[in-house]
């Protein structure tokens, strides 16, 4: 099983590095707040968030939403614990279906592999009037780089 998990693990990485646009600039309607990854309490409507950023907010604010925005396939292979999966459609789809739903003046929490789509999906989000956006910046890459661990339940 461990050995399972660290060949997951590699995927993850190799399949980061195929991430189109990883080095993409980002949305510019909503200004990234760079100069303090580390707080939780940011300024600004998008906060990318290092790995133990991130993780000190999904913990001691359980009500965010988390959401997975990579393939089903790589959710199943190991996720953040409480992620919610929720494959990111760059044409809207089942993704902003799912965000009509729910609270737009709460916070959100999104990942997915290298960071490149949880800015796309940020931006969406935006677009729908959310007012607060958390993402892991350089997504699961980064989680792993801070030694965190994925679950696969």
């Amino acid at each position: 099983m461990r050995i399972l998990t660290f060949i997951a693990l590699i995927a993850f990485v190799a399949a980061c590095k195929n991430d189109p646009g990883s080095n993409a600039a980002t949305p510019t309607s909503a200004p990234i707040d760079t100069t303090s990854t580390t707080a939780i309490d940011t300024t600004g409507p998008l906060v990318e968030m290092d790995g133990a950023a991130f993780e000190s907010l999904i913990m001691k604010n359980k009500n965010i939403p988390l959401f997975d925005l990579r393939s089903a396939q790589d959710f199943k292979a190991g996720h953040i614990y409480r992620a919610t999966s929720l494959p990111f459609d760059t044409t809207g789809g089942a993704f902003a279906q799912r965000f009509n739903t729910l609270d737009r003046s709460l916070p959100i929490a999104l990942y997915c592999n290298s960071g490149y789509f949880s800015r796309k999906a940020a931006q969406m989000l935006f677009d729908m009037q959310y007012t607060k956006v958390y993402i892991l910046k350089n997504g699961v890459i980064s989680w792993l780089e801070a030694e965190k661990v994925l679950v696969t339940f």
